[in-house]
Parts: C-alpha cells; structure tokens; sequence
C-alpha cells in the first residue's frame, strides 16, 4: 500500500513538474527523513531534488525553505544553460577548469552543478 505523501508526489509528477524541495521542520538537526524523502522522489522520476538540510543547513526551516524552493527552480534552468554554453566550445570544455559567480559573489567550478 502506497502511503499518501508517495501518491501526492506522482499527482505532481503527472502534472509535469520533475524538481522539488523537500523542507521538514528539524531537518537540519536530523536530516535522514528529509533524506529519505529525497530518496523515494528520485525513485519515482523527480529530475532535481533540493533538500533543504543539503542546501542550507540551518534552524530556521522558513528561510531554509525559501533556498532550497529557489534551489529547485533554479537548479535545472542553470545546468540546461550550462549545456548550451559549453556545446559552443571544442569538447564541451571537459578537462577546462570554468569558473562562474555565485550570487553571494563567490566562485564556483562549472562542473560543481552535476553534469548538465
């Protein structure tokens, strides 16, 4: 018997949406059900996963939501920019060490986002 948070996520599947994010209230202290959450997404075809105790591990689950929501949207978009981008350059720049900036400002290896 499938429980009921299994079939909301295949209700959310069906209607086209293939990222989410996963915030549970005491994540960030103990985050395998989050983790497991994210486990059973993936097995069941979700693309993107954002965990919020993954992405931002902190107390405060409201601002940890907001990243972890804005992870998930935005994650996918940006892989698909990078495949773009580097489909313009001889071998996909593999073996090229790329270097983008973050929002905070910071740097980060083209290749750290997972495989586009």
């Amino acid at each position: 018997m499938k429980s009921s948070f299994v079939i909301d996520l295949q209700r959310v599947l069906r209607k086209g949406i293939t990222s989410i994010a996963v915030v549970l209230m005491h994540s960030y202290m103990y985050k395998n059900h989050e983790d497991r959450v994210g486990e059973i997404a993936q097995e069941l075809g979700f693309k993107h996963v954002s965990l919020s105790s993954s992405v931002i591990p902190m107390v405060k689950a409201v601002p940890r939501g907001f990243t972890a929501c804005s992870d998930a949207y935005l994650t996918p978009h940006i892989k698909n920019y990078l495949k773009g981008f580097s489909s313009g350059f001889k071998n996909n720049l593999k073996g090229v060490n790329v270097l983008f900036m973050q929002s905070d400002g910071g740097l980060t290896q083209m290749n750290s986002m997972g495989p586009p």
